[in-house]
């Protein structure tokens, strides 16, 4: 299995009763998911909108839906190139990660999926994907190398954050467009070879 683990997602908050937490997922929490987001968020089970998004997941039990409307997984083939576009966007808003601090909910789910990962003995690999080099945090770089030196030292981390790709292969500074793709995943072929050529 591999798992994005990066300098964005160990540091990126966001409110879990905002867009990308909904009923869609609530038939995968157990007791201490609930009880962890009563304590951290409690409107992610308050929204009227939250509420009105259950209907597709009921009407799946009665007939087939795909997993494109239950709002699960997927992949978006994305041609866009709007790398330009992004920088400059990203250079007006000033958006970035919160620096140095290292997000409580992603700690949470992070132990939580190493743990189910070991008591299933499932090979698991932390994966730093490309992203445009305007997009890097020195503060966060620490924070992430930190992190895995304190606590996931066994878990193999592939770093292509600073890989040798084309400008033309970005979507946007954090997204590879498809061309990218393409590439990207050629060279997660070659280096799972060379791992498996070691072992």
């Amino acid at each position: 299995v591999f798992l994005s683990f990066d300098k964005s997602t160990v540091t990126s908050y966001y409110e879990a009763s905002n867009t990308f937490f909904h009923p869609y997922y609530w038939d995968l929490l157990d007791c201490q998911d609930i009880l962890f987001f009563l304590k951290d968020d409690r409107s992610a089970f308050e929204s009227p909108i939250g509420w009105l998004k259950i209907l597709t997941p009921l009407q799946s039990l009665f007939k087939q839906q795909s997993f494109k409307s239950l709002g699960i997984g997927g992949y978006e083939f994305l041609e866009r190139h709007k790398l330009e576009e992004d920088i400059e966007r990203q250079s007006i808003d000033n958006q970035q990660s919160k620096l140095g601090i290292i997000d409580n909910r992603q700690a949470f789910y992070l132990d939580k999926i190493i743990l189910f990962c070991r008591q299933n003995e499932i090979r698991l690999y932390f994966l730093d994907m490309p992203t445009y080099h305007c997009s890097n945090e020195m503060e966060n770089d620490t924070l992430l190398r930190d992190l895995l030196e304190s606590k996931y030292k066994d878990i193999p981390y592939l770093n292509f954050d600073n890989a040798n790709i084309p400008d033309s292969c970005f979507a946007d500074i954090s997204h590879l467009n498809t061309e990218g793709a393409h590439l990207f995943t050629s060279m997660l072929r070659a280096k799972m070879d060379s791992i498996s050529a070691l072992q």
